[in-house]
């Protein structure tokens, strides 16, 4: 894959030689990121990692598709009403593809309004949380709900200290998730506490290790109160 895209870019910036101006400012633009890339890369310097110089793909990926991709159009000798019915073809067949990669390869609609369904579960009690507890690859929880949440894989600092502190955090939140029995959450759910006050939990209904009362109506997770529920346990 970044292969491609070293190759799609390079040959856009072949196909803008001429252009001066947008060869340097897209040469530039492009490059830097490449070469701080493979610095870290070979390096593996952590503070030009948290710069995440690969991420400008995203604008460049595209903007080189699109000098390719007009350089090959301009080539075709068609006459207008011609060239409208070979865009409106070209238009149909990749709505077509992204509507069955959405819809049938992978279904991200349809697991994006699981996630939402959670969500909204949870937003029905948003007035009583203070803080919520859930597990770290649901991300998408303080996204789509806006609530305040002890820690999830993508809420890092990019302070070093700030950092340590993250990863306590997450380690904290593995381990409770990942404890056998009662007397183990009850150890890791004191700890986070010492470091934040939570007053709900959201956990999967086969990681409960106690009966208590579920907040909300899902068929994996329970939301739970953690006074009500983990403070009446020894």
């Amino acid at each position: 894959k970044d292969v491609l895209f070293l190759i799609i870019y390079f040959y856009s910036l072949y196909l803008i030689k001429n252009n001066k101006r947008f060869f340097i400012f897209f040469s530039i633009f492009g490059f830097c990121p490449i070469i701080l890339s493979l610095i870290q890369f070979f390096i593996n310097l952590d503070s030009l990692a948290l710069a995440f110089p690969w991420r400008s793909s995203v604008f460049i990926g595209p903007i080189s598709s699109i000098i390719i991709f007009s350089y090959f159009l301009e080539k075709i000798k068609f006459e207008k009403f011609k060239l409208r019915i070979l865009s409106s073809f070209l238009l149909i067949i990749i709505s077509g593809f992204f509507f069955v990669k959405s819809h049938y390869t992978k279904d991200l609609n349809s697991e994006f309004r699981k996630n939402l369904r959670l969500t909204d579960e949870i937003k029905r009690n948003s007035e009583v949380i203070e803080r919520i507890l859930i597990p770290t690859h649901l991300d998408y929880i303080r996204m789509n709900s806006g609530l305040p949440i002890f820690v999830d894989w993508k809420l890092h600092a990019f302070r070093y200290d700030q950092l340590i502190e993250w990863q306590q955090r997450i380690d904290l939140t593995n381990k409770f998730y990942g404890s056998e029995n009662i007397n183990e959450q009850l150890i890791k759910l004191r700890e986070i506490q010492e470091i934040e006050n939570i007053s709900h939990v959201l956990i999967k209904r086969d990681n409960l290790k106690i009966l208590c009362d579920d907040l909300i109506n899902h068929e994996i997770f329970s939301l739970v109160n953690v006074k009500n529920c983990y403070k009446n346990n020894p």
